[in-house]
């Protein structure tokens, strides 16, 4: 697990990470940071290390804005999610996943996640997700929801 730290200003969107692979984590935290407006405030390799950085982050007020999340892990960790929710209200999902099936991105509506996209999309797509999110609203793309709109 990742320290935790601000890796820009107090008035970021704060994001943690939740990847069980390492290089991914790192590749996609260097890839957020460079934006300038977004602030990684924490990462973790399984379940109980987010459910763990949750609880150090609210102790420090820098509870994220959105977690990025794998597929994988939220559904070996389905039976933390409402607790995590009930402990942290307006925590907000973009689940990532390797595979394309309907299936996924019906179980991340289902679990709240507000967006779902492949690890292979383009920035263009993961920024616009972010973006779509800090407007309060879902991001689930033609390509992995069968045409759904996205709304704010």
């Amino acid at each position: 697990m990742e320290a935790i730290g601000s890796t820009s200003t107090t008035e970021a969107f704060r994001i943690a990470i939740a990847d069980g692979h390492l290089a991914f984590r790192r590749n996609l935290k260097s890839f957020l940071v460079r934006r300038g407006d977004l602030d990684v405030v924490g990462e973790a390799s399984e379940g109980r290390e987010l459910c763990d950085l949750f609880e150090r982050l609210a102790l420090r007020n820098l509870v994220p804005h959105l977690i990025i999340i794998d597929m994988s892990m939220l559904l070996h960790m389905e039976a933390h999610i409402p607790k995590v929710k009930m402990n942290f209200c307006g925590m907000n999902l973009l689940v990532l996943t390797n595979y394309d099936n309907p299936e996924y991105v019906n179980r991340a509506r289902s679990i709240g996640a507000k967006g779902c996209l492949l690890k292979k999309d383009t920035a263009a797509e993961v920024f616009a997700a972010i973006e779509m999110i800090k407007l309060g609203g879902i991001y689930f793309p033609p390509h992995l929801d069968g045409g759904c709109s996205n709304r704010p």
